[in-house]
């Protein structure tokens, strides 16, 4: 995140909050794919999961790393970013995932393709560009 301009870094900011939420209202976004125009920027997936069960949450947001990337075939690095939505009160967990898959095989196109069809993730993705402007679309 330390390449992102000043504006990127707000705008990322704001992603993060509109998937986990601020206490008063619950995003309706399970999951984002947040990506920046600036030259080998990372792809980010930003993802709520139940509180109930971190560890299915930490493989769920692997799963959706390795979805993202299959997406976008010019993104080599993935940080995923997964919590609960906000609850005030009831604290929260944080876990992230860096991903560095130069290569993608063959094998694991059709896996990330079976996963996307088969549970649903990204099958129509929430995704924002960050242009150095801090400007999103």
């Amino acid at each position: 995140m330390n390449r992102e301009t000043r504006f990127g870094r707000r705008q990322m900011s704001k992603m993060i909050s509109e998937v986990i939420g601020n206490g008063n209202i619950k995003s309706k976004v399970k999951a984002r794919i947040v990506y920046s125009e600036l030259e080998n920027a990372p792809l980010y997936v930003i993802m709520a999961r139940p509180l109930n069960d971190r560890e299915f949450g930490r493989k769920e947001l692997h799963l959706h790393c390795l979805v993202a990337r299959s997406m976008f075939k010019d993104r080599t690095k993935i940080i995923g970013i997964g919590s609960e939505h906000y609850e005030k009160g009831k604290g929260y967990s944080l876990d992230l995932i860096y991903m560095d898959m130069p290569d993608l095989t063959e094998n694991q196109i059709k896996e990330a393709e079976d996963i996307k069809n088969e549970l649903m993730i990204f099958k129509s993705p929430s995704t924002t560009s960050l242009k150095p402007n801090g400007e999103t679309l």
